[in-house]
């Protein structure tokens, strides 16, 4: 039945790239201050889902600064130049220099690994007929620097907040590194009790139980022994990824000595 009614739901493709708003915020910005002054110009978006741009009501001293499907790009960049429409488009970055054999049209070079919110990750540049410069491409290192620092932000902004249960409850999940590590817990049925959610409205994902004082203890005592395990794990593999150095054939005479210094006594 999943099978059947996946066959009517819209595939999403390149064409339905997202711009996160943070990154498009971040692209006006650019344009506004780099570019192509916007005060007295109106910036309008006209591909959306559903959208159609040719019958799109143009505004007169508007700019089109979006993110245009790439599969008709070169057809676009046509209507908008037939119509004096001034445009700064999203752009393939592998396929930038496809549109520039058009008059007055420029090639941004960006090479940005944009993650859209379809879950997408394009490298991406522009094509603009704004370019303030009679230039057929060029590189902006400036916008490139700018794009990352914002699409990192906004990555670390949007990391899911850590969630710490009280020691008496445990569920499945918060067990993992344990048994992942050969740390062994259990927990006698007449210590337990099963919950799906704490009384302040918090669910726990997959459900968990609520334990006596003892075996939260005991929950204790198991992470800890987890998290030596796993320090020693990440100094063990430290030390095999280490560029290795050998002891001389002096130096180990020297080790021998004082193994033979601490066996009658001596302090060291």
């Amino acid at each position: 039945y999943n099978e059947f009614v996946d066959k009517f739901k819209p595939k999403l493709t390149t064409d339905d790239c997202y711009t996160p708003k943070e990154i498009h915020d971040a692209v006006v910005k650019f344009v506004d201050k780099k570019v192509f002054n916007l005060n007295g110009h109106i910036a309008v978006r006209p591909f959306y889902p559903g959208g159609d741009y040719e019958n799109f009501d143009y505004p007169e001293n508007c700019i089109v600064l979006d993110n245009p499907p790439f599969s008709s790009l070169a057809r676009i960049v046509d209507f908008y130049l037939e119509r004096g429409i001034k445009f700064w488009l999203y752009a393939p970055h592998l396929t930038l220099f496809n549109y520039i054999n058009r008059k007055g049209v420029t090639a941004v070079v960006a090479s940005n690994n944009i993650i859209f919110e379809n879950g997408a990750t394009i490298n991406i540049g522009f094509i603009t007929n704004v370019w303030p410069k009679d230039e057929i491409f060029a590189t902006e290192p400036l916008l490139s620097r700018y794009l990352s620092f914002v699409q990192r932000k906004a990555k670390k902004s949007k990391k899911k907040p850590v969630i710490s249960f009280p020691d008496n409850v445990v569920s499945s999940a918060l067990l993992g590194k344990v048994v992942d590590r050969g740390v062994r817990f259990s927990c006698p049925r007449s210590e337990a009790i099963v919950i799906r959610k704490l009384d302040t409205g918090k669910a726990i994902y997959g459900g968990g139980v609520i334990m006596s004082e003892r075996m939260a203890a005991e929950r204790i005592a198991a992470e800890r022994m987890t998290a030596e395990r796993m320090a020693a794990e990440r100094m063990a593999a430290e030390r095999m990824a280490a560029e290795r150095y050998e002891l001389s054939e002096r130096e180990k005479g020297i080790v021998k000595q004082l193994g033979e210094q601490s066996e009658h006594g001596k302090i060291l």
